[in-house]
C-alpha cells in the first residue's frame, strides 16, 4: 500500500499498452536502478537489501532512492523512446516514484495529485509536467516523436530549477501560439503554480526527490482530464 505507483507494460500477446497501479517486484526495481547488464553479485546485494524492507517494514535506504533518483534525472541518457508510456525511462520513472513515496511515506503523499501540496520541489516538478504535457500535445499533433524541452532539460532543470525554468518557458511560446484558445488552461495552471512557489524558494537551489512525484502526478492528471474530455466529447 505504501510502495505503489503507476505501472504500464506493452502487453505482447494481445498487442496493447496495460496500465496498473501497483509495487514494482524486486527483479523491476533492481533492474531500473543498476540497469539490464549489472553484475549478478551487485543485483544480489540489493536484494538482500530490500529483503528487511517487506519482511520487517524497515525504511529503503537514502542510498538506494538517491541512486535511482539521480538515474531517471537524466533522461536523455536512455535509449528508448522517451514519450512512450512504456519506454524504458517511463517504467524507471514509475518505480522511482513508488520507492520515493515508500521512502516518504510519513508525508503520506498519495499517488492522485496533490493539488494542496506547497512542497517547494513537488510544485516544481509539477510545472515541469504541465510544459510536458503542453508541449507533447503539439509535437502529437504534428507527428513528431522528438523529445520536449522539459525531457531535454529535465537533469538542469532538477539542478538549477528557477533558471531552467525561465528557458523553457520561453520555448513554450511558439507551441501556446499554436494551440489558440485552448491554451488559456495551461497558462491559468503554469500562473497558479508559480505563485504558489514562496519568493525564497524561487532560487537555482537543487531540487531533491519530492520533484519526481509532483512531475509524474501533475503528467498522468493532464492525460485523464484529457481522456475524459474525449469520453465526453463522444
Amino acid at each position: 500500500d505504501t510502495c505503489k505507483w503507476y505501472q504500464s507494460y506493452y502487453d505482447e500477446i494481445n498487442k496493447k499498452i496495460v496500465s496498473y497501479v501497483g509495487t514494482p517486484s524486486t527483479y523491476r526495481i533492481v533492474e531500473s536502478i543498476y540497469g539490464e547488464r549489472a553484475d549478478e553479485k551487485v543485483k544480489k546485494e540489493l536484494y538482500t537489501r530490500l529483503l528487511p524492507c517487506i519482511v520487517d517494514r524497515a525504511p529503503i535506504p537514502t542510498d538506494i532512492v538517491l541512486t535511482i533518483f539521480n538515474r531517471v534525472k537524466n533522461p536523455m541518457s536512455f535509449q528508448n523512446d522517451l514519450s512512450s508510456p512504456t519506454g524504458i525511462w517511463q517504467r524507471t520513472l514509475n518505480i522511482a516514484c513508488a520507492l520515493i513515496r515508500k521512502k516518504y511515506e510519513k508525508e503520506e503523499t498519495d499517488m492522485a495529485l496533490d493539488i494542496n501540496n506547497t512542497n517547494r520541489d513537488y510544485l516544481f516538478g509539477r510545472l515541469l509536467g504541465v510544459a510536458e504535457v503542453l508541449e507533447r500535445n503539439e509535437l502529437n499533433r504534428r507527428d513528431e516523436k522528438r523529445p520536449t524541452n522539459a525531457l531535454r532539460y529535465f537533469n538542469a532543470f532538477s539542478q538549477r530549477p528557477a533558471r531552467t525554468w525561465m528557458v523553457i518557458r520561453r520555448q513554450l511560446h511558439p507551441y501556446q501560439e499554436r494551440q489558440g484558445e485552448n491554451i488559456w488552461f495551461y497558462n491559468k495552471l503554469i500562473r497558479e503554480l508559480e505563485a504558489g512557489i514562496q519568493v525564497e524558494d524561487m532560487n537555482n537551489d537543487a531540487l531533491g526527490p519530492m520533484f519526481l512525484l509532483g512531475y509524474s502526478s501533475q503528467v498522468k492528471d493532464l492525460y485523464t482530464k484529457k481522456e475524459q474530455k474525449k469520453v465526453e466529447v463522444k
